[in-house]
């Protein structure tokens, strides 16, 4: 069995999302896996590795505290589903507007990205359609949709001093 090292989530979420219930589930049930679930970002980041937010992380404020978190070396996953407002800069991206919901095939930008291990080359998702516009060199595409005969972004990644930054 392998031995995985400590890992420390804190979800900062504008509202109970009833669809992640099954991945809070999965993240449970691994022991080197503590996770914490909250609307707001609590005052002292420092005993998590990883912080999640949807809208809840999006005021300047809390963009400035998860940036320097970032930079110090921690990882900031934001969830930008339906947000029309611009994402923070150290994403390198921005978002496009929110169109009707569709059956839209998700693809892997690299299927030799260690992401991709172990996952099939697509699968198809129902929902809205919502693309990120990578800004800046080092602003890397993960993942992209098929959307009206065009394949845009839907996943980036990037670097930030010593931490890592991601949206979807």
């Amino acid at each position: 069995m392998l031995k995985h090292p400590a890992l420390s989530v804190f979800f900062a979420l504008s509202e109970t999302k009833s669809e992640l219930d099954q991945f809070f589930d999965f993240l449970r049930s691994m022991p080197h896996v503590s996770m914490a679930v909250n609307r707001s970002l609590p005052p002292d980041l420092s005993a998590y590795h990883v912080i999640v937010t949807d809208r809840a992380g999006r005021d300047a404020a809390a963009a400035s505290t998860l940036s320097e978190f970032v930079r110090r070396g921690g990882g900031w996953l934001y969830l930008a589903q339906g947000n029309e407002r611009s994402l923070p800069a150290i994403f390198g991206a921005s978002l496009t507007g929110v169109e009707s919901a569709a059956e839209l095939r998700i693809v892997f930008s690299d299927a030799g990205h260690p992401l991709a291990r172990r996952m099939p080359d697509s699968f198809y998702c129902i929902g809205p359609y919502q693309s990120l516009l990578p800004e800046t060199d080092s602003t890397r595409v993960l993942m992209q949709a098929d959307w009206h005969y065009r394949r845009a972004p839907v996943l980036i990644a990037g670097q930030a001093d010593k931490g890592m930054v991601s949206c979807t």
